[in-house]
């Protein structure tokens, strides 16, 4: 009988061999038992099954969100809250700003006098002024969350820009006062190491639990 060597496959002279009898292939030297060819296709159909047993491994849920293992997707985008971050500075500039803009145009209907009109105007524009700084201020830093990463960049004219995976990321804090809780903001960083500085931090995020369960949901935990 003519079998191959398991081995290197080189065709060998067997006479009248019996099931689990030994040889030593003379190309290769390796030695294996013979196997009529019945068994061995049972044993190839068994070992076929087993294999097709193993179950793939299931995708990791995201509840909802695009999946992680498909081309990246924006999830969110994230920048500081002007108005529930400074609540109280805020609420002061837009009073100033709409008691000078209805003290001047009281003033000019009521054919007051010249200074109480300036008076107004000045006050309504340093209001108007101050607003605009905290929303320039606001514009100058961004947090993107997509399926795949975080991104943060950091300044309107210049710019500085991190990312971080998130397979990498190790700790996830939120910091909140009294009044950033019930304002619903918090102080939001990501860590890449247990000890260090964060590689992604933003003060005054709007809703910061909503976006550290986005994350979660990606990262390996």
């Amino acid at each position: 009988m003519i079998v191959a060597c398991r081995a290197c496959k080189a065709p060998m002279q067997l006479e009248e061999p019996s099931a689990g009898e030994k040889f030593r292939c003379p190309t290769c030297g390796e030695e294996f038992a013979f196997q009529p060819p019945s068994a061995a296709r049972v044993q190839d159909a068994a070992a076929t099954g087993v294999r097709a047993a193993v179950p793939a491994p299931a995708p990791r849920p995201t509840g909802g969100l695009p999946p992680a293992d498909g081309p990246e997707v924006e999830i969110l985008m994230l920048r500081p809250s002007i108005a529930r971050g400074n609540p109280l500075l805020f609420l002061l500039l837009v009073v100033v700003l709409l008691v000078g803009l209805a003290g001047a145009a009281w003033v000019g209907v009521q054919g007051g006098s010249d200074w109480a009109l300036y008076a107004c105007l000045g006050g309504a524009g340093v209001a108007l002024i101050g607003l605009a700084w905290l929303k320039v201020a606001s514009l100058g830093s961004r947090v993107r969350i997509t399926s795949k990463r975080v991104v943060d960049m950091d300044g309107l004219f210049s710019r500085r820009i991190s990312e971080v995976l998130h397979r990498d990321i190790r700790n996830i804090r939120v910091d909140q006062t009294v009044a950033q809780r019930l304002l619903n903001t918090g102080d939001f960083s990501i860590f890449t190491a247990a000890e260090g500085e964060p590689e992604v931090y933003m003060a005054n995020v709007p809703n910061p639990g909503r976006v550290r369960e986005v994350i979660d949901a990606y990262r390996i935990m």
